[in-house]
């Protein structure tokens, strides 16, 4: 089931951009030439994995 879904996948991502979320490591694997970011929570926050904290974007919430 999987390796058909991922051939679904990159079928459609030839016409369009696709953000897939999977907690599937076979569906990961299985999707070739994905970039793959993957999220982890600590201490009730969602982190990038491989991001430091010197490495976050700055964010500023916009005046009203």
């Amino acid at each position: 089931m999987w390796p058909a879904l991922a051939r679904l996948i990159a079928l459609a991502s030839e016409r369009t951009q696709l953000v897939v979320v999977s907690h599937s490591p076979v569906l990961i694997a299985a999707i070739e030439n994905a970039t793959v970011l993957e999220l982890v929570k600590e201490s009730g926050q969602t982190m990038l994995v491989g991001q430091g904290r010197l490495d976050e974007p700055s964010w500023n919430w916009p005046s009203r």
